[in-house]
């Protein structure tokens, strides 16, 4: 009897190993690497397929757990992964770290975790962990690296959230990898969002986190073909991997926040970083970035003086970023816009952007530095290079004229202003570099930081970018008719100014998202028109869904209180307006808040019901008092404890002289 049940034991496959049980449909597992191992890629747990079934959870319990090697699951010739969630007890007290004697020996990747994702995977969810990269330094295999590295083929196939990663130097940190095959080759995307990047703080004895890279981008597996650029580009959908409601911290100067390349698609949004992004071009890297968006992030006091951003291709949209003042600081002028191939100093393709180069569209005429023969440079600002094939791609004959949009971002208070670079070396002082290829009102547009008084100023339609309401923008427009020319002897584009309408789009589903807002509103959405024929204006552009939708529904705005307007006339400074009850669940109070510009609302006054009531004053009116003369747009939100904002009330005005006051109320409505 004895042998029989023996034998029976070694037929059957066992349900769980000593580190790892299965209930229903969650793994319970300790964080130990051979553990893991068993489970992702030996199928010890299941035998005959792998271990994981879609929607599965794996579930690693708290603990320090500490590895000599890396964990790659889901590579297609071992096994591959379903749609399955992965995840820790919690940030603080399920931990991952590198050993010191950790080895990437026997692995084609370059990842401390590293979880490979078919066509045919479902949505993979990791979650609630950190990882402690213990001041390591590089995982040597490239391009493949990072301490978490997605090697992902398909659309929203991942999403990482609530995951910390500690102590990085100089190597990179979170990275997303597409298809490591060329056949079936697919486009590929996922969310980062709620994640922390820190880095190790360097000292006189290990100074070696100065390239430490927290997010890393790279479209394609591969050096010398191009895949990524059959696929049409387009703007604001899910063609592209997320970034958001994420923060870098660095502890000391290290490399830039984000970094992007090889045909990637990159929307980078509501994040917080202490150190500047950036984006490789066709310099030291095959290609570029195909895709680069960053609206709405702000930027802390940095380390040391640098740079605010360095595009050495791209972007495609850049606005609302806020960089905050502090020494040492941003420096300003400091969004370079550097194009290295023009400058006889690198190249990672064959030759420079000199004219002669096939790879290159060549519309230009004299020699550097004065003349710009080889423009536009493949892959630079303002231009599109797609492939005719994956290994024949090297032809600008099919170069797409796509422009750059710039417009209010801020350094230390005032508008952040654009560096043209073809030297080698960004700029981080005072800046006396030029550009013959990346050119103002060609290349790209680019605005300031003040939102329009009135349908000709400050943005008149002639030239760069204006914003503010619909109703204010301007009734002419100019485009870019020699440039448009040119580039139909190409592949195609068209250029022209454009204009943000702030109270335009629905794209914006958060409640508490103000902090993020130059104008600090709340749920704000917009969209960017531009000029595509004199005195036409077509809508071009709307940002993606905010929250990402693999987020989860965001929570509706609640409606906005009604009925605002001013009571009576009177002289002086004085301003009294009231309201209708906001119908907000378990309302606190009100938000009063005002500017001098239209939708622009630099103060907020806290209006709560318990103050009111105990002042005996009205609960639903207020008197401001402008010692300045000037007219002054007011609005009102409620809130609660739970909703920091409802959507703001119709603008009213009060025109201030100092001596008489009358108020009129806003043609338009700020949503």
């Amino acid at each position: 009897m004895t042998w029989l049940i023996i034998l029976i034991a070694l037929l059957v496959p066992s349900l769980a190993n000593a580190d790892c049980t299965k209930a229903a449909t969650t793994y319970t597992c300790t964080g130990d690497l051979a553990t893991l191992k068993d489970l992702f890629r030996n199928g010890h747990i299941t035998a005959g397929s792998s271990p994981i079934q879609e929607g599965d959870t794996v579930h690693v319990t708290a603990g320090t757990w500490v590895w000599t090697g890396p964990l790659v699951a889901g590579w297609s010739t071992v096994r591959t992964l379903p749609g399955f969630t992965f995840e820790g007890a919690s940030e603080s007290t399920t931990t991952f770290q590198i050993d010191p004697t950790y080895s990437q020996a026997g692995t084609e990747f370059g990842g401390f975790m590293v979880f490979v994702q078919q066509a045919s995977s479902g949505l993979t969810t990791f979650q609630n962990f950190t990882i402690d990269a213990n001041g390591r330094g590089p995982l040597d295999v490239a391009p493949a690296a990072g301490y978490l590295l997605m090697v992902t083929h398909g659309l929203d196939k991942y999403r990482v959230t609530h995951v910390t990663l500690n102590n990085l130097a100089s190597a990179r940190g979170f990275a997303h990898m597409g298809p490591q095959t060329a056949t079936g080759f697919v486009e590929a995307s996922g969310l980062w969002d709620h994640v922390t990047c820190n880095t190790k703080q360097k000292t006189t004895v290990q100074n070696n986190n100065v390239s430490a890279q927290c997010f890393v981008v790279r479209g394609d597996w591969h050096t010398t073909t191009a895949y990524p650029y059959l696929y049409p580009k387009t703007l604001g959908d899910n063609h592209a991997v997320y970034i958001e409601d994420s923060t870098c911290n660095y502890l000391s100067t290290a490399d830039d926040c984000i970094d992007t390349s090889l045909g990637s698609n990159l929307v980078f949004r509501y994040n917080t970083s202490n150190f500047s992004i950036g984006i490789h071009g066709a310099d030291s890297s095959f290609r570029g970035a195909r895709i680069m968006e960053a609206y709405r992030n702000k930027f802390l006091a940095t380390t040391t003086a640098h740079y605010a951003a360095n595009w050495r291709t791209g972007p495609d949209i850049f606005f609302d970023n806020v960089y905050a003042s502090g020494t040492p600081a941003y420096s300003a002028n400091s969004i370079d816009a550097t194009l290295y191939r023009t400058n006889g100093t690198t190249s990672y393709l064959a030759g420079l952007c000199t004219g002669v180069n096939a790879i290159d569209g060549n519309l230009g005429s004299g020699a550097i530095p004065t003349g710009n023969i080889g423009w536009p440079c493949v892959d630079q600002t303002g231009w599109y290079f797609p492939a005719a094939a994956p290994t024949t791609w090297t032809n600008g004959t099919h170069a797409q004229y796509w422009p750059a949009y710039i417009w209010e971002n801020s350094i230390a208070g005032v508008n952040a202003g654009i560096t043209l670079n073809d030297s080698a070396v960004p700029c981080t002082g005072t800046c006396t570099f030029t550009s013959t290829y990346v050119v103002s009102d060609r290349d790209y547009y680019a605005g300031g930081i003040v939102a329009q008084t009135s349908s000709s100023s400050p943005f008149d339609g002639t030239t760069g970018v204006g914003f503010g309401t619909l109703a204010r923008r301007p009734a002419t427009c100019t485009t870019n008719t020699a440039t448009n020319a040119l580039a139909a002897t190409l592949g195609g584009g068209t250029g022209g100014v454009a204009y943000w309408a702030i109270d335009q789009g629905s794209w914006n589903g958060s409640v508490t998202d103000g902090a993020f807002n130059p104008r600090g509103v709340n749920g704000e959405s917009g969209i960017l028109y531009k000029c595509t024929a004199t005195n036409t204006w077509t809508a071009y552009y709307t940002p993606y869904t905010y929250p990402h939708p693999l987020q989860g529904s965001a929570p509706a705005i609640p409606s906005a209180p009604t009925g605002l307007r001013t009571l009576g006339t009177s002289t002086g400074t004085s301003c009294t307006v009231t309201w209708n009850e906001s119908g907000l669940a378990n309302l606190v109070g009100y938000h009063l808040s005002y500017g001098t510009s239209t939708g622009a609302y630099t103060t907020t006054v806290t209006k709560t019901l318990a103050l009111s009531t105990a002042a005996h004053q009205p609960p639903r009116q207020h008197t401001f008092r402008f010692p300045v003369a000037g007219t002054y747009y007011i609005t009102v939100t409620g809130f609660s404890a739970s909703v920091s904002d409802t959507a703001a009330a119709t603008e009213v005005t009060c025109v201030s002289t100092g001596l008489s006051r009358s108020a009129t109320t806003s043609r338009g409505a700020h949503q």
